[in-house]
């Protein structure tokens, strides 16, 4: 019996909504219960064009991978701010500090991975990005 789930991103929950976000603005959609991920998670991430936010989170125990897959971002880690586009991909450390925001007139979007699964294992701060 093969091990599986096929889900749709649109089918699940915009956690960005959570935090006051529209859904112009920005969304966040944490696949890993809806794909019954043991040991790794995943998330499809839309930053709107022009989005200009400034929460930053860390982890403390898991790594991510950013894949970017359309539209232009800058990228802040631990204060080092870069510019990424389409078919790039960033990993970050845990315990590394990091922010995305929209660049250009387009909006960004990106797959976010992250591995090991650890509860309660981030941290958000809503104002480490400075406008």
């Amino acid at each position: 019996m093969s091990d599986y789930t096929v889900v749709k991103w649109s089918d699940v929950e915009n956690a960005a909504a959570g935090f006051g976000f529209a859904e112009d603005q920005l969304v966040m959609r944490f696949g890993r219960g809806a794909l019954g991920c043991k040991e790794q998670g995943v998330t499809f991430a839309k930053f709107g064009k022009g989005f200009k936010g400034t929460l930053g989170h860390t982890q403390k125990a898991q790594e991510e991978v950013y894949v970017i897959v359309s539209g232009t971002a800058e990228m802040n880690i631990d204060g080092t701010v870069s510019e990424v586009g389409p078919g790039s991909a960033v990993r970050v450390g845990a315990g590394v500090w990091r922010a995305f925001r929209a660049k250009g007139d387009e909006d960004v979007t990106m797959i976010i991975t992250g591995a090991p699964v650890v509860e309660n294992d981030g941290e958000i701060d809503m104002e480490w990005w400075p406008n």
